[in-house]
């Protein structure tokens, strides 16, 4: 059973919220406003918030980090009725698992709530892997911490893992961190830039060929993605991933 929190101005949704929460299973408490929210994720630990963004007295953001950063590191979904694609955008960079608009149907929440609470109960059991083995990788800013958390949330996985920047920025850095702090690390870490690959040798690089399938093949070879079979395959643009 997770203890989830509601903070949500709407009592219909707050409601709602509540019959499905506690339909699946979980232990529900609801909140009509931030300040009695974040009080009360301060003084419980609970496993997943619902958030909504909008209120008469502030926007959910406001208090969104607060509740990132709580001792329990509970799972965050933006639940609002404005649609605003820049609040969603914002409440991911700090951190928000899922967004999900209102009005919505039970089947809409339900996903994102059993994916939320699952990926918590796996972040908790593996709680070790959040101090990083980070060469190479340095600075202490805010920023770059929540970069690292991140890194040791997908170590912890087996997810494919998409790692997004401008040339230059330590993509490669932090997929080879990922590696080394996953149960992957004593195998291969393999790196393949794929705007490099010749359009000719494509299926032969990445696949692999048998001896005589083409001119030139003299002997079998194994593929880039077989070599990274029980590892870590890192498919890189060149550019921006």
């Amino acid at each position: 059973m997770a203890q989830i929190l509601i903070i949500d101005d709407d009592p219909n949704a707050r409601l709602l919220l509540e019959k499905i929460t506690h339909g699946m299973g979980h232990s529900p408490l609801s909140i009509d406003n931030l300040q009695d929210g974040l009080s009360a994720a301060r003084a419980n630990e609970y496993d997943l918030i619902l958030l909504d963004l909008d209120f008469p007295e502030g926007n959910g953001l406001e208090i969104l980090p607060d509740l990132i950063n709580l001792p329990s590191a509970p799972e965050v979904i933006i639940i609002t009725g404005t649609g605003d694609a820049e609040g969603a955008e914002i409440a991911f960079n700090y951190g928000a698992w899922d967004y999900v608009k209102k009005p919505f149907l039970a089947e809409e929440v339900t996903l994102p709530i059993a994916c939320a609470l699952q990926y918590h109960e796996e972040k908790a059991a593996t709680r070790t892997l959040a101090v990083l083995k980070r060469v190479d990788i340095v600075g202490e800013p805010t920023a770059m911490l929540r970069c690292l958390d991140e890194a040791a949330k997908a170590a912890a996985t087996d997810s494919s893992v998409l790692i997004w920047g401008e040339t230059g920025c330590g993509k490669e850095l932090f997929a080879k961190a990922i590696h080394e702090n996953s149960p992957r690390a004593n195998k291969n870490f393999v790196v393949i830039d794929c705007g490099a690959l010749p359009e000719t040798l494509v299926e032969s690089i990445l696949f692999g060929h048998e001896k005589g399938v083409f001119t030139g093949a003299t002997h079998a070879k194994e593929g880039l993605i077989a070599q990274a079979e029980g590892g870590t395959l890192f498919l890189g643009t060149g550019s921006v991933e």
